[in-house]
Protein backbone atom coordinates (compact mmCIF):
# COMPACT_ATOMS: atom_id res chain seq x y z
CA UNK A 1 0.00 0.00 0.00
CA UNK A 2 1.28 3.77 -0.88
CA UNK A 3 0.93 6.17 2.30
CA UNK A 4 2.00 9.47 0.75
CA UNK A 5 3.34 12.07 3.07
CA UNK A 6 2.04 15.88 2.56
CA UNK A 7 5.06 18.09 3.85
CA UNK A 8 4.61 22.03 4.09
CA UNK A 9 6.91 23.99 4.48
CA UNK A 10 8.06 27.99 3.98
CA UNK A 11 6.59 28.68 0.55
CA UNK A 12 6.11 25.40 -0.81
CA UNK A 13 3.82 22.33 -0.96
CA UNK A 14 5.28 19.22 -1.95
CA UNK A 15 4.92 15.20 -1.80
CA UNK A 16 7.08 12.10 -1.41
CA UNK A 17 6.39 8.54 -0.78
CA UNK A 18 6.68 6.01 1.66
CA UNK A 19 5.97 2.60 0.23
CA UNK A 20 5.20 -0.01 2.78
CA UNK A 21 2.76 -2.56 3.23
CA UNK A 22 3.14 -1.80 7.38
CA UNK A 23 1.06 0.59 9.04
CA UNK A 24 3.07 1.02 12.02
CA UNK A 25 6.20 0.87 9.70
CA UNK A 26 5.11 3.43 7.40
CA UNK A 27 4.09 5.77 10.04
CA UNK A 28 7.38 5.13 11.58
CA UNK A 29 9.42 6.28 8.39
CA UNK A 30 7.05 9.40 7.98
CA UNK A 31 8.23 10.49 11.79
CA UNK A 32 11.86 9.70 11.25
CA UNK A 33 12.05 11.72 8.05
CA UNK A 34 10.30 14.54 9.80
CA UNK A 35 13.06 14.08 12.71
CA UNK A 36 15.78 13.57 10.09
CA UNK A 37 14.86 16.60 8.59
CA UNK A 38 14.88 18.61 11.74
CA UNK A 39 18.50 17.15 12.63
CA UNK A 40 19.46 18.47 9.51
CA UNK A 41 18.28 22.25 9.92
CA UNK A 42 19.92 21.74 13.21
CA UNK A 43 22.86 20.98 12.63
CA UNK A 44 22.92 23.57 9.23
CA UNK A 45 22.51 26.33 11.78
CA UNK A 46 24.86 25.45 14.51
CA UNK A 47 28.02 24.77 12.22
CA UNK A 48 27.84 28.58 11.58
CA UNK A 49 29.21 29.09 15.13
CA UNK A 50 32.24 26.59 15.72
CA UNK A 51 33.55 28.86 18.66
CA UNK A 52 30.77 28.09 20.83
CA UNK A 53 31.69 25.34 22.87
CA UNK A 54 29.17 22.51 22.73
CA UNK A 55 29.64 23.30 18.96
CA UNK A 56 33.68 22.92 18.98
CA UNK A 57 33.32 19.76 21.03
CA UNK A 58 31.59 17.74 18.54
CA UNK A 59 33.09 19.51 15.67
CA UNK A 60 36.56 19.22 15.86
CA UNK A 61 37.47 15.79 16.18
CA UNK A 62 35.10 14.69 12.85
CA UNK A 63 36.19 18.20 10.76
CA UNK A 64 37.76 20.89 9.82
CA UNK A 65 36.02 24.40 9.50
CA UNK A 66 37.01 24.14 5.71
CA UNK A 67 34.09 21.32 5.83
CA UNK A 68 31.57 23.49 6.73
CA UNK A 69 30.27 24.68 3.07
CA UNK A 70 30.04 21.27 1.77
CA UNK A 71 28.02 20.61 5.08
CA UNK A 72 25.83 23.41 4.52
CA UNK A 73 24.92 22.30 1.48
CA UNK A 74 24.40 18.56 2.22
CA UNK A 75 22.19 19.41 5.15
CA UNK A 76 20.11 21.98 3.39
CA UNK A 77 19.29 19.33 0.61
CA UNK A 78 17.65 17.10 3.44
CA UNK A 79 16.18 20.47 4.52
CA UNK A 80 15.13 20.93 1.50
CA UNK A 81 14.02 17.56 0.30
CA UNK A 82 10.11 18.59 -0.56
CA UNK A 83 11.09 21.96 -2.55
CA UNK A 84 13.34 20.62 -4.80
CA UNK A 85 12.61 18.80 -8.28
CA UNK A 86 13.93 14.97 -7.06
CA UNK A 87 11.18 12.25 -5.61
CA UNK A 88 12.47 10.62 -2.79
CA UNK A 89 10.54 7.09 -2.97
CA UNK A 90 11.25 5.41 1.06
CA UNK A 91 10.31 1.61 0.92
CA UNK A 92 9.85 -0.73 3.88
CA UNK A 93 10.94 -3.71 1.87
CA UNK A 94 13.03 -4.64 -1.13
CA UNK A 95 10.37 -6.24 -3.24
CA UNK A 96 11.61 -3.57 -6.21
CA UNK A 97 14.57 -4.85 -6.17
CA UNK A 98 15.22 -7.93 -8.70
CA UNK A 99 16.75 -10.50 -10.53
CA UNK A 100 17.39 -9.46 -13.86
CA UNK A 101 19.42 -11.21 -17.02
CA UNK A 102 18.87 -9.95 -20.99
CA UNK A 103 21.31 -11.70 -22.22
CA UNK A 104 24.49 -9.53 -20.72
CA UNK A 105 24.63 -11.03 -17.33
CA UNK A 106 21.94 -11.45 -14.49
CA UNK A 107 22.45 -8.56 -12.27
CA UNK A 108 20.04 -7.34 -9.36
CA UNK A 109 18.31 -4.21 -10.75
CA UNK A 110 15.68 -1.25 -9.24
CA UNK A 111 12.64 -2.33 -11.06
CA UNK A 112 10.64 0.72 -9.84
CA UNK A 113 12.01 3.54 -11.26
CA UNK A 114 9.65 5.46 -14.47
CA UNK A 115 9.58 7.30 -17.38
CA UNK A 116 7.63 8.90 -19.63
CA UNK A 117 8.42 7.86 -23.42
CA UNK A 118 8.00 9.95 -26.72
CA UNK A 119 4.32 8.67 -26.92
CA UNK A 120 3.74 10.18 -23.47
CA UNK A 121 3.31 6.57 -22.01
CA UNK A 122 4.77 6.25 -18.76
CA UNK A 123 7.09 3.31 -18.72
CA UNK A 124 8.67 1.20 -16.54
CA UNK A 125 12.75 0.96 -16.23
CA UNK A 126 13.55 -2.94 -16.55
CA UNK A 127 17.04 -3.27 -15.71
CA UNK A 128 18.82 -0.40 -13.72
CA UNK A 129 21.42 -2.13 -11.58
CA UNK A 130 21.95 -2.02 -8.57
CA UNK A 131 24.47 -4.68 -7.44
CA UNK A 132 26.13 -7.97 -9.52
CA UNK A 133 23.62 -11.32 -9.86
CA UNK A 134 26.06 -12.80 -8.26
CA UNK A 135 25.88 -11.28 -5.04
CA UNK A 136 23.32 -11.95 -2.01
CA UNK A 137 20.08 -9.67 -2.71
CA UNK A 138 20.55 -5.82 -1.56
CA UNK A 139 18.50 -5.71 1.22
CA UNK A 140 18.73 -9.41 2.42
CA UNK A 141 16.61 -12.08 0.74
CA UNK A 142 13.76 -11.19 3.68
CA UNK A 143 14.72 -7.38 3.64
CA UNK A 144 15.89 -7.36 6.95
CA UNK A 145 19.79 -6.61 6.04
CA UNK A 146 21.11 -3.55 5.20
CA UNK A 147 19.29 -0.55 4.18
CA UNK A 148 20.56 1.37 0.68
CA UNK A 149 19.44 3.99 -1.65
CA UNK A 150 19.74 4.28 -5.38
CA UNK A 151 19.00 7.64 -7.45
CA UNK A 152 17.68 7.55 -10.57
CA UNK A 153 19.57 8.40 -14.28
CA UNK A 154 19.28 8.47 -17.92
CA UNK A 155 19.26 5.47 -20.07
CA UNK A 156 20.80 6.13 -22.92
CA UNK A 157 19.98 3.48 -25.84
CA UNK A 158 22.42 0.95 -27.16
CA UNK A 159 24.75 2.04 -24.37
CA UNK A 160 25.50 0.90 -20.55
CA UNK A 161 23.24 1.62 -17.91
CA UNK A 162 24.32 4.36 -15.69
CA UNK A 163 23.70 5.37 -12.05
CA UNK A 164 23.89 9.18 -11.16
CA UNK A 165 22.59 10.81 -8.20
CA UNK A 166 21.25 14.26 -7.59
CA UNK A 167 23.11 16.89 -6.93
CA UNK A 168 22.99 19.51 -3.67
CA UNK A 169 20.42 21.27 -2.67
CA UNK A 170 18.05 19.30 -4.23
CA UNK A 171 19.30 20.44 -8.34
CA UNK A 172 18.25 18.44 -11.06
CA UNK A 173 20.10 15.18 -11.12
CA UNK A 174 23.51 14.90 -13.53
CA UNK A 175 22.83 14.96 -17.00
CA UNK A 176 25.16 12.57 -19.22
CA UNK A 177 26.43 14.64 -21.73
CA UNK A 178 26.61 12.18 -24.79
CA UNK A 179 27.00 12.43 -28.22
CA UNK A 180 23.59 12.08 -30.08
CA UNK A 181 21.12 13.62 -27.39
CA UNK A 182 18.55 12.59 -29.50
CA UNK A 183 19.39 8.65 -28.44
CA UNK A 184 17.84 9.72 -24.93
CA UNK A 185 15.14 7.48 -24.59
CA UNK A 186 14.43 7.50 -21.25
CA UNK A 187 15.05 9.83 -18.08
CA UNK A 188 14.29 9.61 -14.74
CA UNK A 189 16.83 11.66 -12.95
CA UNK A 190 14.84 13.46 -10.86
CA UNK A 191 13.72 10.02 -8.98
CA UNK A 192 15.51 8.49 -6.21
CA UNK A 193 15.08 5.47 -3.99
CA UNK A 194 15.82 4.71 0.27
CA UNK A 195 15.19 1.12 0.82
CA UNK A 196 14.76 1.03 4.89
CA UNK A 197 15.40 -2.41 6.41
CA UNK A 198 13.48 -4.06 8.49
CA UNK A 199 15.74 -4.25 11.84
CA UNK A 200 15.48 -0.14 11.20
CA UNK A 201 11.70 0.05 11.57
CA UNK A 202 11.15 -2.92 13.47
CA UNK A 203 14.39 -3.17 15.54
CA UNK A 204 15.05 -6.39 17.45
CA UNK A 205 16.27 -6.43 21.33
CA UNK A 206 20.02 -6.18 19.84
CA UNK A 207 21.41 -3.90 22.89
CA UNK A 208 21.01 -0.72 21.43
CA UNK A 209 19.06 2.56 22.07
CA UNK A 210 16.46 2.48 19.06
CA UNK A 211 14.51 5.88 21.00
CA UNK A 212 13.98 8.84 18.77
CA UNK A 213 16.58 11.57 18.82
CA UNK A 214 13.93 13.37 20.71
CA UNK A 215 12.74 11.25 22.81
CA UNK A 216 16.51 10.46 23.84
CA UNK A 217 16.50 14.66 24.14
CA UNK A 218 13.93 14.53 26.57
CA UNK A 219 14.43 11.30 28.53
CA UNK A 220 17.88 11.30 29.11
CA UNK A 221 20.43 8.56 28.27
CA UNK A 222 20.01 5.29 29.15
CA UNK A 223 22.62 3.51 31.80
CA UNK A 224 25.34 2.00 29.87
CA UNK A 225 24.32 3.80 26.49
CA UNK A 226 26.01 7.32 26.50
CA UNK A 227 27.76 6.97 23.28
CA UNK A 228 26.31 8.21 20.14
CA UNK A 229 27.28 4.99 18.50
CA UNK A 230 24.87 3.11 21.36
CA UNK A 231 22.13 5.11 19.76
CA UNK A 232 20.23 4.14 16.79
CA UNK A 233 17.51 6.09 15.81
CA UNK A 234 15.59 5.39 12.66
CA UNK A 235 16.05 9.23 11.55
CA UNK A 236 19.74 8.06 11.79
CA UNK A 237 19.18 5.41 8.98
CA UNK A 238 17.25 8.30 7.10
CA UNK A 239 19.83 11.10 7.09
CA UNK A 240 22.57 8.41 6.25
CA UNK A 241 20.75 7.25 3.05
CA UNK A 242 20.20 10.99 1.90
CA UNK A 243 24.03 11.87 2.45
CA UNK A 244 24.47 9.33 -0.20
CA UNK A 245 21.19 10.45 -2.35
CA UNK A 246 22.49 14.37 -2.38
CA UNK A 247 26.08 13.55 -2.39
CA UNK A 248 26.48 13.94 -5.84
CA UNK A 249 28.69 11.77 -8.11
CA UNK A 250 32.70 11.89 -8.90
CA UNK A 251 31.79 10.49 -13.00
CA UNK A 252 28.80 11.43 -14.17
CA UNK A 253 29.03 8.78 -16.74
CA UNK A 254 29.49 5.87 -14.35
CA UNK A 255 27.67 7.21 -11.28
CA UNK A 256 30.24 6.39 -9.01
CA UNK A 257 29.31 7.55 -5.47
CA UNK A 258 31.02 10.56 -4.05
CA UNK A 259 29.78 9.51 -0.76
CA UNK A 260 30.18 5.81 0.01
CA UNK A 261 30.84 3.98 3.11
CA UNK A 262 34.12 2.56 1.75
CA UNK A 263 37.27 1.59 3.48
CA UNK A 264 40.18 3.48 2.68
CA UNK A 265 42.96 1.01 2.74
CA UNK A 266 45.69 0.40 4.00
CA UNK A 267 44.38 3.24 6.79
CA UNK A 268 41.51 1.79 7.66
CA UNK A 269 40.07 -1.56 6.27
CA UNK A 270 36.41 -1.91 7.71
CA UNK A 271 33.92 0.08 6.15
CA UNK A 272 33.28 3.38 7.26
CA UNK A 273 30.78 3.14 10.40
CA UNK A 274 30.60 4.80 13.47
CA UNK A 275 32.24 7.84 15.44
CA UNK A 276 35.83 6.17 15.82
CA UNK A 277 36.18 5.24 11.81
CA UNK A 278 34.78 8.93 11.13
CA UNK A 279 37.38 10.81 13.69
CA UNK A 280 40.60 8.35 11.91
CA UNK A 281 38.87 9.77 8.55
CA UNK A 282 39.42 13.31 9.70
CA UNK A 283 42.98 12.33 11.10
CA UNK A 284 44.50 10.44 8.24
CA UNK A 285 42.82 12.71 5.82
CA UNK A 286 46.21 14.07 4.49
CA UNK A 287 47.80 10.97 4.30
CA UNK A 288 48.87 10.31 0.72
CA UNK A 289 46.10 7.11 -0.14
CA UNK A 290 43.74 9.79 1.41
CA UNK A 291 44.45 12.91 -1.00
CA UNK A 292 45.07 10.11 -4.00
CA UNK A 293 41.25 8.84 -3.89
CA UNK A 294 39.82 12.65 -2.81
CA UNK A 295 38.80 10.66 0.83
CA UNK A 296 37.76 12.50 3.67
CA UNK A 297 34.46 12.47 6.48
CA UNK A 298 32.90 14.37 3.91
CA UNK A 299 32.92 11.85 1.38
CA UNK A 300 31.75 9.11 3.74
CA UNK A 301 27.86 8.84 5.00
CA UNK A 302 27.77 8.18 8.85
CA UNK A 303 30.42 11.55 9.39
CA UNK A 304 27.99 14.22 8.77
CA UNK A 305 25.10 12.11 9.86
CA UNK A 306 27.15 11.41 13.24
CA UNK A 307 27.78 15.07 13.50
CA UNK A 308 24.27 16.20 12.89
CA UNK A 309 23.13 13.57 15.72
CA UNK A 310 25.65 15.07 18.11
CA UNK A 311 24.52 19.02 17.67
CA UNK A 312 20.89 17.62 17.93
CA UNK A 313 21.71 15.94 21.29
CA UNK A 314 21.96 18.31 24.02
CA UNK A 315 20.32 16.43 26.95
CA UNK A 316 17.24 17.38 28.55
CA UNK A 317 17.95 21.00 27.05
CA UNK A 318 21.41 21.01 28.89
CA UNK A 319 25.06 21.63 26.94
CA UNK A 320 25.89 18.31 25.86
CA UNK A 321 30.06 18.16 24.95
CA UNK A 322 30.31 14.70 22.32
CA UNK A 323 33.99 15.67 22.42
CA UNK A 324 34.74 11.57 22.44
CA UNK A 325 31.66 10.46 20.91
CA UNK A 326 30.57 9.37 24.44
CA UNK A 327 29.67 11.16 27.85
CA UNK A 328 29.11 10.93 31.51
CA UNK A 329 25.33 10.26 32.08
CA UNK A 330 25.23 12.73 34.55
CA UNK A 331 27.62 15.61 33.89
CA UNK A 332 26.93 15.08 29.54
CA UNK A 333 30.89 15.99 30.14
CA UNK A 334 32.92 13.67 27.45
CA UNK A 335 34.94 10.85 29.05
CA UNK A 336 38.45 10.80 28.79
CA UNK A 337 39.24 14.88 28.56
CA UNK A 338 38.74 17.49 30.70
CA UNK A 339 35.30 19.43 31.51
CA UNK A 340 33.94 22.25 29.17
CA UNK A 341 32.02 24.80 29.18
CA UNK A 342 28.96 26.65 27.25
CA UNK A 343 26.05 28.91 27.02
CA UNK A 344 22.85 27.19 28.30
CA UNK A 345 20.61 30.26 27.40
CA UNK A 346 21.69 29.74 23.81
CA UNK A 347 21.27 25.93 24.15
CA UNK A 348 17.19 26.70 25.29
CA UNK A 349 17.33 29.47 22.33
CA UNK A 350 18.02 26.34 19.73
CA UNK A 351 16.06 23.84 21.16
CA UNK A 352 13.25 25.98 21.51
CA UNK A 353 13.33 27.59 17.66
CA UNK A 354 13.30 23.63 16.64
CA UNK A 355 10.54 22.51 18.87
CA UNK A 356 12.22 20.17 21.66
CA UNK A 357 11.24 20.50 24.64
CA UNK A 358 13.74 22.82 26.89
CA UNK A 359 14.12 21.81 30.65
CA UNK A 360 15.73 23.92 32.95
Amino acid sequence: MLFPLLLLVTGCLATYDVVCHDAAGSARIEAAIQEAIQVAENAQEQILDLDDGVVKAAFTPLFRPSDVIRLDSLYGSVVNIASGPLHVTFYCRNDFINLYDDGNGAVWSDTDYTYVDAQGTTQNIARYKVADGNRAKPGGANGDAGSFSTSGSYNVWNTQWVITHAYSRCTAGFKLKLPGDANFVADFSKQAHVFVSKKRWDPPNDGLDHRSLTTIHKDGLLEGKTALDHMKPLSETILHELMHIFGGTTDEFKGTKRISDNPVTPVITDKIYGYEKCVLMNQHRDDTVFVATSASPLTRADCPTILAKALYLQIRGQPTYWGTGIVDRDTLQPIGIQPQTGNARRAERILRRIGVPWFA
